[in-house]
């Protein structure tokens, strides 16, 4: 069960969920808050990067990433692909916090491009799975995106991932190999 109570604006916005454990039937009122990516985030933002590789049947994250020839250590890559959505108006960084009932906390991540409509490093920490808070952040970032005047949203995911059903659950659609990975991802698309 899941209902909401706030608005996602076309800003970082935030809210309320009330929110059933789907594990322990547990009912909370979850506040949280979108709030841009900060340099002072990025160690945060890169742990949980790191953690997605985990969550992806455990592999570890590669020491070395090569793009375009170029060799980057993983922390060097993350960084700067963060600091190049924070340094551009058209894309954005958010963590997701819980607030305040909780100690505030980063509990997910999503990178939104509104230039090119493509959804990147949508993550939420395994414990506040199962709550509601990832449909939450994948509406946040199609509403944004639909804002903009996209009428699809695009997004890749690990192939054999367990993000696959839930991005289908949500209307999302297989497209085929992801154009940049073929081997790793598949590209998803949905209509907003």
């Amino acid at each position: 069960m899941l209902s909401f109570d706030g608005s996602v604006g076309d800003g970082m916005g935030g809210g309320k969920v009330l929110a059933t454990d789907t594990r322990t039937s547990h009912v909370e009122t979850v506040a949280f808050q979108f709030l841009p990516l900060q340099t002072s985030d990025y160690p945060l933002a890169l742990e949980m990067k790191r953690q997605t590789y985990q969550d992806n049947g455990g592999a570890t994250p590669p020491d070395i990433i090569v793009r375009n020839g170029i060799r980057y250590s993983f922390d060097d890559y993350f960084s700067s692909l963060f600091h190049f959505y924070q340094c551009r108006d058209a894309a954005s960084v958010a963590l997701l916090w819980q607030s305040p009932d909780h100690a505030r906390q980063a509990i997910g991540m999503v990178a939104i491009n509104v230039e090119t409509g493509h959804i990147n490093n949508l993550y939420l920490r395994d414990n506040n799975r199962g709550l509601g808070l990832g449909r939450m952040m994948e509406a946040y970032a199609c509403t944004l995106l639909r804002r903009h005047g996209h009428t699809v949203a695009t997004l890749g995911t690990a192939i054999g991932s367990s993000a696959i059903g839930f991005y289908e659950h949500l209307g999302w659609r297989i497209v085929g190999p992801h154009p940049h990975k073929p081997d790793e991802l598949w590209a998803l698309e949905k209509d907003l």
